[in-house]
């Protein structure tokens, strides 16, 4: 598994990079590979332009307490494993209301 990102500003992928060093303890080794603590391989998906029709209306509350909530296989593989260390971590959900998540 290997991922190559060119980021010659701090910009929009440096808060992604950011957040998975925080939740995994982890850091980039001089190969370039990023890790976990545990020595485990992790990189990283980003996207500021998600929208799904099924989110209008729905308050970010309400789309967190899905996550929490729902039993749904497809739901419960978008949840954070803390201790996997892999999943899904939404940054901002001012506009779930509208049908987009970030």
């Amino acid at each position: 598994m290997s991922a190559v990102e060119i980021n010659l500003r701090q910009g929009g992928t440096t808060h992604p990079f950011a957040t998975m060093a925080l939740l995994t303890g982890g850091k980039t080794d001089d190969d370039g590979i990023f890790r976990t603590l545990d020595g485990d391989q992790r990189c990283y998906m980003a996207t500021d332009a998600y929208s799904d029709d099924q989110l209008v209306g729905m308050t970010a509350k309400a789309f967190l307490q899905m996550l929490q909530d729902d039993i749904n296989s497809e739901v419960k593989r978008l949840r954070w494993d803390g201790i996997k260390k892999v999943g899904v971590v939404f940054h901002i959900l001012d506009f779930v209301e509208l049908g987009k998540v970030r």
